[in-house]
């Protein structure tokens, strides 16, 4: 198996590099790098979220020149470095003999000096867009016939990731053939798709949908599984008066593109009660005319008076044990499946969504 490092890492990237091994079969996880002097340094990447271990620990960037494996993933999901930063961090890899990977956006421009040090050495730094397929084929003419599940949460947090992973490994356990959509731009060797450049287009949000239906068509056509999992881009609704959170507008833009056969969210944890869990179903069956069919209770903390502060949330994470036993107060009062997927609470939001789909 090839050896890859990976760089920057953020906690939106932790669910990927927990399940990679279970992902793919091809690479094995050397290395994870972060900027120098981040307090992740020397520390487990669970101390990002404050979950369970995955049982590796942050590097800073400038080790690269140490490591021995085949492939640095360098990935730009969201800006966090300069591309100034990037051609110094590239030109060190390749001295050192490791092939860079370059994962961005196709709307995000590329340094001159990237593209010339491509050319200059071929065959050891390649761009890596999202995979995704524009063609289009009409299909407001012809109807999507896979379920679709629909993942998302309350907020932008890394545990809505980590909940479509585990229902994607849960159901190819099930072998359950299942195509999945994401927002992530990494994609080393599985085969996901990813939708982020269709929001980015300079179209009519009507375009934008149609490309949309085009989009999930063609995957239907071209890998016919028995399911659809899609990561919604942004949150299902706003957070509150003063903070939009986006308004679910791409989510529901999506849906009118792709309606959602059964919805599966996550919920920070100061928000789970099971009567707020139940108020949410109710508004997302109205919103997207699909039923909530499980929730993941995460260990997010939102600092309320930060956000009401700043405009934008800001958050902390809880002990898990914390989160196991609120969960044990609440889900006897839901009729909504209040779980946690880091102790098993996937198999009975699998189980709910499976019922979902067979009436």
């Amino acid at each position: 198996m090839k050896k890859i490092d990976i760089f920057p890492f953020n906690s939106f990237l932790l669910p990927y590099i927990r399940h990679y091994n279970e992902l793919q079969n091809e690479y094995i996880i050397e290395n994870v790098y972060v900027h120098d002097k981040n307090p992740m340094v020397d520390k487990d990447l669970s101390y990002s979220c404050n979950g369970k271990h995955v049982g590796i620990n942050a590097k800073s960037i400038s080790d690269i020149y140490k490591s021995s494996s085949d492939i640095l993933v360098v990935i730009n999901d969201n800006k966090y470095i300069e591309q100034d930063y990037m051609y110094k961090i590239f030109k060190k890899a390749i001295e050192n003999d490791i092939k860079v990977l370059f994962y961005i956006n196709k709307n995000d421009g590329i340094d001159d000096r990237i593209w010339e040090l491509r050319k200059k050495i071929n065959g050891k730094l390649d761009i890596v867009y999202p995979k995704y397929l524009p063609n289009r084929l009409l299909s407001d003419k012809i109807s999507l016939q896979t379920p679709v599940i629909l993942v998302g949460g309350l907020i932008d947090e890394p545990d809505i990731t980590e909940l479509l992973l585990r229902l994607y490994i849960k159901f190819t356990e099930m072998n359950i053939n299942t195509a999945v959509i994401t927002k992530s731009l990494f994609n080393l060797n599985m085969n996901f798709y990813n939708i982020n450049e269709i929001f980015e287009q300079n179209n009519t949000e009507n375009d934008k949908i149609k490309t949309i239906k085009d989009f999930v068509k063609r995957i239907e056509i071209d890998e016919q599984p028995d399911l659809i999992l899609i990561e919604a881009p942004d949150p299902f609704i706003e957070y509150n008066e003063w903070i939009g959170n986006g308004y679910g507008i791409k989510t529901y833009m999506l849906s009118k593109a792709v309606s959602p056969d059964s919805i599966v969210g996550v919920m920070p944890l100061e928000l789970s009660t099971a009567k707020f869990v139940e108020t949410v179903h109710n508004y997302l069956s109205r919103k997207y005319d699909a039923p909530l069919n499980g929730t993941h209770i995460s260990n997010t903390i939102i600092d309320s008076l930060d956000a009401y502060e700043s405009g934008k949330i800001t958050y902390t994470h809880a002990e898990i044990n914390l989160v196991n036993e609120y969960i044990e107060m609440e889900k006897s009062q839901s009729t909504i499946p209040i779980n946690n997927v880091f102790d098993d609470g996937i198999q009975t939001i699998t189980e709910a969504i499976v019922n979902q789909l067979a009436e």
